[in-house]
């Protein structure tokens, strides 16, 4: 108890003189005169400083303005403009959250494809780079009779119609019907891809029986299948980006590389044609007009005049 009481009267010797010249210091003379040494005053005649007393507090705000920082620096900096800047405004996303359903069911096609199915799976894709792998299995007839080239089938149908509703609400097109949800517009694309293929399957079967080439008519088609089988997978990433981000390069990106796979298969859909079936050149660009050229077109100039 006694060591106790022996340092806390150490304690107070060291600290009170510490609180005396701290009092001294805050005391109003003390910061007059703290005041006086910080600010220069006006010198006089024979160059010596000239305070103000004690009494003259109520004046210093007129001897010392406040100035704002533009003047004190300078309005002038090195920084350039480098453009207009317009984000989207998050209204306009707000009606997107159910492409995120969209998304899930398409990732749900690709896990239950490449999980119960992986042979199939990585076949179906390799036959897009390889012609002997492409060769193979529609030999064996996988592209057409399998589950999982129907689980991509199913998986394209759902990226390419999200794509497409996408591009209408970027190019502000309007529908003859006037506004139209998104969901139902999405809808109606679907239905109208799922039931244009199929009419273009039947387009094919017919070309078949025209020309008598079964066989390359198989092989043709089963090549529009692997292709997009690839463009549902490769453009998935690309339109979930555009659905929930406020820049749209991811939608002329996946438009690119629409274009690019479809040159690419048009490419190699005439070399089948013309080697399995040993065609005319003549009798390829018809087919090739009628399977590929034309329904483009008429889509084309549809949309043009029924929502533009």
């Amino acid at each position: 108890m006694g060591q106790v009481v022996k340092q806390f009267c150490i304690f107070l010797c060291i600290m009170l003189p510490v609180a005396v010249q701290a009092g001294h210091f805050f005391s109003d003379g003390a910061a007059d005169e703290y005041a006086l040494v910080l600010t220069a005053g006006e010198t006089d005649a024979g160059g010596h400083h000239a305070h103000k007393g004690t009494g003259d507090r109520e004046n210093r705000d007129d001897e010392y303005p406040v100035v704002s920082s533009e003047s004190f620096y300078g309005s002038s900096h090195k920084l350039h403009h480098g453009g207009e800047i317009n984000p989207r405004p998050i209204t306009e996303t707000a009606h997107n959250t159910w492409m995120l359903l969209v998304f899930l069911l398409c990732l749900g096609c690709l896990a239950v494809a490449k999980y119960f199915f992986p042979g199939r799976f990585i076949r179906l894709l390799q036959s897009v780079f390889g012609l002997r792998f492409f060769l193979q299995i529609d030999k064996e007839g996988i592209i057409r009779n399998e589950a999982a080239s129907y689980l991509l089938k199913v998986n394209f149908l759902l990226v390419a119609s999200l794509l497409l509703v996408q591009t209408l609400t970027y190019f502000s097109a309007t529908t003859p019907w006037g506004k139209v949800d998104p969901v139902l517009l999405y809808g109606g694309i679907l239905l109208f891809l799922a039931l244009f293929y199929v009419l273009k399957h039947f387009v094919l079967v017919y070309l078949s029986w025209l020309f008598e080439t079964p066989r390359s008519n198989r092989s043709y088609l089963n090549n529009i299948f692997v292709f997009n089988h690839f463009a549902g997978i490769l453009l998935l990433p690309l339109v979930f980006y555009e659905a929930f981000s406020p820049y749209d390069g991811a939608l002329q990106l996946a438009w690119a590389i629409l274009v690019l796979l479809n040159l690419y298969k048009v490419i190699r859909g005439a070399y089948l044609l013309r080697s399995l079936a040993d065609f005319s050149v003549y009798y390829l660009f018809l087919y090739l007009c009628a399977v590929e050229l034309a329904p483009l077109l008429i889509l084309g100039k549809a949309v043009t005049i029924y929502m533009f």
